[in-house]
């Protein structure tokens, strides 16, 4: 759930104006193509907050996004059982979670100006926070594999790199938290792309990786499991001429990954 809420999570700090005066609210939101997920996750948190049907990601032909979305103290609820557990929103979340909990009940009284001056400076740290996020130095080997499932549910990819090469993507805009997972799990290679950085792992490390993550994902388990059944139809040919049964078989794998690449609407995102 960390993971997830990492690469797909937001929270921010809302400001509006009243017919008497400015307000701050706390509001967190995440958001993913797979509106079952939501609602399961939804669900295990007591079916706090609202769905939302976002509309197309992807643009025509893409599929739909749907947003769970949570306010005030729901919110705060919600971030104080997962904050433990991030990595890459974990400034965010202990911010959120002081600032509802300095709110106070004002039953429709204004409020001291010293107040709302003190709400908008949490404000602009969130927006700081958003900007240079920090990756503490905790270790999270306990929880380092559902963690990565998690992330890799979020904001990753599995696929048949030139249709002989297993691979896995994770991309982030946070470099250190795809060192720290390339550390651990000593695969693969880091690049950056023009909006984020990728950490790429591939062809055995990919498959080993995936096997590690298998009994944790929510949403690509499937993708990986016929990611590690490729690769072991390649493995077991031993350089032997690839008989037309074979070939078959490994073009249906590929077409299947690809067909859950559609329905998600990440086929196009990773080539970007």
């Amino acid at each position: 759930m960390a993971g997830f809420f990492d690469a797909e999570g937001s929270i921010t700090i809302a400001s509006f104006n009243t017919k008497t005066q400015k307000r701050h609210q706390l509001r967190v939101s995440l958001s993913n193509s797979d509106k079952k997920s939501l609602i399961t996750i939804k669900k295990s948190f007591l079916n706090f907050g609202s769905m939302v049907k976002l509309g197309r990601a992807s643009g025509i032909g893409g599929p739909d996004t749907f947003e769970w979305r949570l306010g005030t103290r729901q919110a705060a609820c919600f971030l104080e059982k997962i904050s433990p557990f991030l990595v890459i929103k974990k400034g965010e979340a202990e911010l959120a979670i002081k600032f509802q909990n300095s709110l106070y009940r004002t039953a429709g009284k204004f409020l001291a100006d010293s107040e709302i001056r003190g709400r908008d400076l949490i404000k602009q740290e969130m927006t700081r926070l958003h900007k240079n996020r920090y990756i503490d130095a905790v270790d999270y080997s306990n929880y380092l594999l559902p963690y990565t499932a998690g992330l890799l549910d979020g904001d990753g990819y599995i696929g048949i790199l030139h249709n002989t090469t297993p691979t896995v993507t994770i991309s982030s805009t946070e470099l250190k938290a795809l060192e720290y997972l390339k550390i651990n799990f000593d695969y693969g290679f880091i690049y950056k792309n023009r909006e984020c950085f990728r950490w790429i792992v591939s062809s055995h490390s990919a498959k080993k990786f995936l096997e590690q993550l298998l009994p944790y994902f929510r949403l690509k388990g499937s993708e990986a499991a016929l990611a590690i059944r490729f690769h072991d139809s390649i493995k077991s040919n031993n350089r032997r001429p690839v008989s037309k049964v074979e070939l078959d078989n490994r073009r249906r794998i590929i077409k299947k990954i690809m067909s859950y690449h559609l329905k998600k609407g990440i086929a196009s995102r990773i080539n970007n």
